[in-house]
């Protein structure tokens, strides 16, 4: 399993994936979202409001390892409530692994 840590304003990535690191750039979409709101009503008028908050997204991750030699390629679903979320990273060689981010 390859364990990685996004930074939100650079866009910055480290991954662990069986003790070595690999360092790169995500590229995170947001969509979805949900909805919180109130209504008064007051006689014949009504007023309110609402925040829309996007709440989950996809991103993709290139990452190179810090001797050069290896490359990794991850994608990955975000939840930006929870700050975390789950994908597939592959090797050079090919080797899928499961991977967790978080921010």
């Amino acid at each position: 399993m390859a364990h990685g840590t996004a930074k939100q304003i650079d866009k910055s990535v480290v991954i662990t994936l069986r003790d070595v690191t690999y360092t790169g750039r995500y590229v995170y979409v947001q969509g979805g979202s949900f909805s919180l709101g109130t209504a008064f009503v007051g006689g014949q008028v009504a007023t309110g409001n609402a925040i829309g908050v996007s709440a989950v997204g996809n991103g993709n991750v290139l990452a190179q390892s810090a001797d050069g030699l290896h490359n990794l390629r991850c994608v990955f679903n975000f939840s930006g409530w929870t700050q975390q979320g789950t994908g597939v990273c592959a090797t050079d060689d090919g080797v899928a692994y499961d991977l967790q981010i978080t921010r």
